[in-house]
């Protein structure tokens, strides 16, 4: 299997994040939880010069990335957690 055809439960395919995405692989659990903030927060890879791999290197970049952006930390936090939290309840159930 690929990784460009696994994604969460809120992205689709790899054309939901725009030309210039690339997966990571199936083994980053914490590239996959940027991935899927960036995108429940509408960014998408449209454009090569973008610079989100520079910009949201780690998880905790990402979240300033996007507080940055205007969208209120403790938001960002949240819904990171809820993902989080969504993961771990999928992975009970298998």
């Amino acid at each position: 299997m690929s990784n460009s055809n696994v994604f969460t439960p809120h992205i689709k395919s790899d054309r939901a994040l725009g030309k210039y995405f690339k997966a990571p692989p199936l083994r980053s659990q914490r590239q996959w939880l940027k991935i899927e903030l960036l995108y429940l927060y509408g960014e998408r890879f449209v454009s090569s010069n973008l610079g989100l791999n520079r910009k949201c290197h780690t998880l905790a970049q990402t979240v300033s990335y996007l507080s940055d952006l205007g969208h209120a930390k403790v938001a960002v936090k949240a819904t990171l957690d809820a993902i989080r939290n969504h993961r771990s309840g999928s992975r009970r159930q298998l």
